[in-house]
């Protein structure tokens, strides 16, 4: 081999070996860099995090059900201690009777089909005492005291105005007698009676909330045994 040729190898030699040093120092550098990256990135446990999450719904899910639970409890025990249900031990055993017998009577004719009638057959029924007119029983003043089931109500010129929205509903009653045969609420009643619209000489039910009330008189009388 010329010594020309000679030179050349060597150049192309140690060219080759340029780059290889470089490449390898480049590549150093990449893996060093990736690995300070890494280094500075966070490593999250996601799964552990995904569970905690999870097991926290979990426990507010049972939270809000255990509060619902207590809320609807509460309630029911308010409601009971200021009404009492037909049959509940606040409700007097005469009111009872009294509320069972006219509930047995809707849609029929009691005695002439007058609404006073049908208050008479159900104190007579019951073994009410009372004098056979319009006392009948002690009176309870429904503006402080509660109203019960089984309770008579006499109305004299009385009138109703309910309005729900942009309704209103107007009710007048005369010389009228009504039995009360549930109680939803304070001053908001179920009521029982015939001689009336639309059901006329048959016993019918219809509701009553005595804040609607705009004139007129009622006397609520509690019966006696």
């Amino acid at each position: 081999m010329k010594t020309g040729e000679q030179s050349d190898l060597i150049i192309a030699r140690l060219g080759k070996t340029d780059m290889a040093d470089h490449q390898k120092e480049k590549d150093e550098k990449q893996a060093h860099s990736g690995k300070v990256a890494d280094a500075r990135l966070p490593r999250f446990p996601v799964p552990e995090i995904i569970g905690v999450f999870l097991a926290f719904l979990c426990s507010m899910t049972m939270l809000i059900r255990v509060f619902s639970i207590i809320a609807m409890l509460l309630a029911s025990a308010t409601t009971n201690a200021q009404v009492p249900a037909t049959g509940a031990p606040g409700l007097p055993a005469i009111n009872q009777r009294i509320v069972d017998h006219v509930l047995a009577q809707e849609g029929k004719k009691v005695g002439r089909g007058e609404c006073w009638d049908l208050a008479a057959d159900a104190l007579n029924t019951a073994g009410a005492k009372w004098d056979g007119m319009y006392k009948y029983g002690e009176v309870v003043d429904w503006r402080k005291n509660e109203v019960l089931p089984g309770d008579i109500v006499q109305m004299a010129d009385v009138q109703v105005e309910h309005k729900e929205g942009n309704m209103s509903r107007r009710e007048f009653y005369g010389k009228h007698t009504a039995v009360v045969i549930a109680v939803r609420g304070r001053g908001d009643i179920s009521l029982a009676h015939q001689n009336v619209d639309p059901v006329g000489k048959k016993v019918g039910f219809s509701e009553l909330n005595l804040e609607d009330v705009r004139t007129g008189k009622l006397v609520f009388y509690r019966p006696q045994e």
